[in-house]
């Protein structure tokens, strides 16, 4: 059992892969920090010269790159890239070789499936990093989609064979927790574009656009799922009701949790993070809406219907808390923001002044 995994884990380590675009890029980007790092190369002018011609010789550039990866990667290189953006020197070695390196190690369909959410959590992270960092640019926004889209395909693949094998219930809630997640992203980068300047407004929106579309395919999805859930409740009788109440109370104590979280951020908030919380505000009063029907609907003995109310519950109660979360990352853009907009007033009272 134990070769067979070894070997499984050895197979897996020789599927992953780097183009040779993807090499000449990581050398590229290397061969620039030597430039501006005069103490990372060879001294001595004749080794320096032989050095320059055989790196910057394009044929052996890929089979160079590869060598220099691994020397890298055995000393942190590999780790450090896990904070890598789309762009950076590490961002090819972070999604081409330390993902996959876990990809192996993740063992069963759940939890794969898990990781694979996880992922797509990462891809948008990184999208939204870069939007508060201004470096969205239409070369980043090309990667992340493409990224993205690549990572969801994979979901969505692993959910079906899942569907296969585990409780739909199961499948279903993995398939909520993936929903609630783009969604608040989706909302984040919606209101954040609403508050950007001109120079990353155009990016923002195309990744938008993007997002919305994962987040209407990721609904239709659940609302199948939910579907076949409820029916198979329906044909083996299934009237669990100490796991709804269970789920309820688990549910109630989550928005009651987030609700004062989200009120005690908003007393320090303001523009943009203030404007994000007040949309994860009223998300949770959604949920709260979903979680009264739910109550509603079981005691008029609407079982099935409560089930659908609760897990709407659920998902938005998780979709608020994600939005609130994520607004404290661009806290530091709103204050520099309001910093920029102070300097920007006072330079227009010197001139009116002045005049």
């Amino acid at each position: 059992m134990n070769n067979d995994r070894i070997k499984k884990g050895i197979a897996g380590l020789q599927e992953v892969q780097i183009t040779s675009a993807e090499k000449q890029a990581i050398l590229m980007n290397l061969m620039e920090r030597i430039k501006t790092s005069p103490e990372l190369a060879p001294q001595n002018s004749w080794l320096s010269n032989i050095f320059t011609r055989t790196i910057w010789n394009r044929r052996l550039a890929p089979a160079i790159a590869v060598c220099l990866i691994f020397l890298l990667a055995s000393g942190g290189t590999l780790l450090a890239s896990e904070t890598a953006l789309p762009g950076d020197f590490l961002y090819p070695l972070k999604i081409n070789v330390a993902e996959p390196a876990g990809d192996i190690l993740t063992i069963g369909t759940s939890a794969k499936t898990k990781r694979a959410a996880e992922k797509v959590d990462r891809r948008l992270n990184e999208a939204e990093k870069l939007v508060s960092e201004g470096r969205l640019t239409p070369t980043a926004v090309n990667e992340v989609q493409k990224q993205l889209t690549s990572q969801i395909n994979k979901f969505n693949d692993l959910n079906r064979q899942l569907e296969k094998t585990a409780p739909l219930a199961e499948v279903a809630d993995l398939h909520s927790n993936y929903e609630a997640r783009i969604t608040a992203h989706s909302q984040v980068l919606t209101e954040v574009g609403n508050h950007s300047r001109l120079a990353q407004k155009k990016e923002i929106d195309l990744l938008v656009k993007t997002v919305d579309e994962k987040v209407a395919s990721a609904q239709k999805d659940r609302d199948g799922l939910e579907t076949k859930l409820t029916e198979s409740k329906q044909k083996t009788n299934n009237k669990d009701q100490s796991s709804f109440e269970r789920s309820k109370k688990d549910v109630t104590d989550y928005i009651k949790k987030t609700q004062q979280q989200i009120n005690k951020d908003f007393d320090n908030a303001h523009g943009l993070t203030k404007d994000i919380l007040s949309n994860a505000s009223d998300t949770l009063s959604e949920a709260q809406q979903n979680l009264s029907e739910a109550v509603s609907k079981d005691q008029s003995g609407d079982q099935t219907d409560a089930l659908k109310s609760l897990l709407s519950a659920k998902r938005k109660a998780l979709e608020a808390d994600i939005s609130a979360r994520k607004s404290k990352d661009f806290q530091g853009q709103a204050d520099n923001q309001n910093r920029q907009d102070r300097r920007d007033n006072r330079q227009k009272e010197r001139k009116i002044n002045n005049n």
